[in-house]
């Protein structure tokens, strides 16, 4: 189905609008576009942590071009109860012991 008034406006070409309805319908595609997803839920379960108790570690590299100072990895670490982030320019992965 297809927006009759796109159609009739001659905004749509090759497009054929359903006869059942009147005004105004969606095709698949709208339809899916316009669907919302639901918030995830909130865990009020979930364990309070207090500052650098928990810390998630990420390294990302090798980057396919260095950074100006030579820098071929970015180490990011992330305090759970914070949610504070730090990042830090590494030329070598061994590098990441330094920064922690």
């Amino acid at each position: 189905m297809v927006d009759t008034k796109m159609v009739d406006t001659k905004m749509i070409k090759d497009a054929k609008a359903s006869s059942k309805s009147s005004g105004t319908s969606m095709c698949r595609g709208c339809q899916q576009g316009k669907i919302v997803q639901k918030p995830f839920p909130s865990n009020r379960d979930k364990r309070r942590y207090d500052t650098f108790e928990l810390l998630h570690f990420d390294i990302c590299g090798p980057m396919e071009e260095n950074s100006l100072g030579g820098s071929k990895y970015l180490l990011l670490i992330v305090d759970e109860a914070s949610g504070c982030m730090k990042g830090f320019c590494l030329r070598a992965k061994s590098e990441s012991e330094d920064c922690i």
